[in-house]
């Protein structure tokens, strides 16, 4: 399903969107960040754009993200489409455990994914380069790690916590306090519903 979604991304391999998107950009900021690698620096700063702009401190630069580790194996511009079918297929299991966390079957379970991730909000936006919004992909890991923890183990909590703080550094600082928020609500209102202390206990722990 990640293949067939991302397939147009690979008919021109060579080649990023129209020059008015954010691909020049995107592609900058990573080209940036590999060559301060390459002279032994760290990319705390990007020298070659607009005069000067943060590295490390601008999500943009994508440093700590699969965008940028897989600019490393395959170039700039093959690179964050790679990273676009990996990180979508990602999603797509995410969303796959998720739904079957909440008891469905067969088909069903891959139609909450294909519905959150593969919209067209997330098609307009990575259309235009503008990767940081395929941190949406973590979103469905960071619940079903939730829901698995308070049935299973409490490693769960550790999944849901590392998927949390990927969204984090990768930049989509407010998708993060929307998911927060989210597992708060959820905790809450099981601690009610079944009169313990397990989901709370492992809302702190995430």
């Amino acid at each position: 399903i990640a293949l067939l979604y991302t397939v147009p991304a690979y008919a021109r391999l060579g080649y990023w969107a129209a020059d008015e998107s954010d691909w020049p950009e995107l592609v900058s900021h990573l080209s940036a960040a590999r060559q301060t690698l390459a002279l032994g620096e760290f990319p705390g700063w990007n020298p070659y754009m607009c005069g000067g702009t943060p590295g490390f401190a601008n999500p943009q630069t994508y440093f700590l993200s699969p965008t940028f580790a897989a600019s490393l194996v395959f170039g700039e511009l093959v690179g964050p489409k790679v990273a676009f079918t990996l990180v979508i297929a990602l999603g797509l299991f995410g969303a796959f455990l998720l739904a079957e966390t909440l008891g469905l079957r067969g088909v069903s379970t891959f139609l909450p994914g294909i519905v959150f991730l593969l919209s067209g909000f997330t098609t307009t936006h990575l259309a235009n380069g503008q990767f940081l919004w395929l941190t949406l992909a973590w979103v469905p890991w960071v619940i079903a790690g939730f829901f698995r923890s308070l049935t299973g183990s409490r490693w769960w909590t550790l999944l849901s916590a590392g998927f949390l703080i990927l969204i984090f550094i990768e930049g989509r600082v407010y998708l993060v306090a929307y998911a927060a928020l989210y597992l708060t609500l959820l905790a809450l209102v099981f601690s009610v519903q079944q009169r313990r202390t397990r989901p709370l206990v492992n809302l702190l722990l995430i």
